[in-house]
């Protein structure tokens, strides 16, 4: 028998840093699927669905959320699968799925996007402009 045991793993960072801290994760999963043997797996693009109320409303950061996931995916060369109605109800993720021996499906690893929850949080940093910013939660 393999056993995993894994925690969260929180990341605020810049918009400019998506795209890197998205392949910080990415080789993370890599290494583990790889040493669990799990070869054969894809990426389930998790989208909202925009006529479902169980999401947090706000058009603007929902496609710059849904934007900068399909940017970093593409940079990464991931394919990936798009599936409307799966999204967290604050924004997308890129899940990992995989099948086990007796060919049940899992998701194994995600990694989200959000530019909803630090504003709601009031969180903010100094940028280098000296002002204040909210910044983007990636996990």
């Amino acid at each position: 028998m393999r056993s995993l045991t894994q925690d969260d793993c929180h990341v605020f960072c810049t918009e400019e840093q998506i795209q890197s801290e998205f392949g910080r994760a990415l080789a993370v999963i890599r290494e583990v699927m790889g040493a669990y043997g799990f070869d054969d797996y894809y990426v389930r693009l998790s989208l909202r669905d925009q006529g479902d109320d169980k999401y947090v409303q706000d058009d603007e950061r929902w496609t710059k959320a849904e934007d900068a996931l399909r940017l970093a995916l593409d940079a990464e060369g991931m394919e990936y699968v798009p599936v409307t109605g799966e999204a967290a109800f604050y924004g997308p993720k890129a899940d990992f799925m995989a099948r086990d021996a007796l060919g049940r499906e899992w998701q194994l690893s995600t990694i989200q996007v959000d530019f909803i929850q630090p504003a709601r949080f009031g969180l903010e940093y100094i940028a280098e402009d000296g002002a204040a910013h909210t910044p983007v939660h990636a996990s």
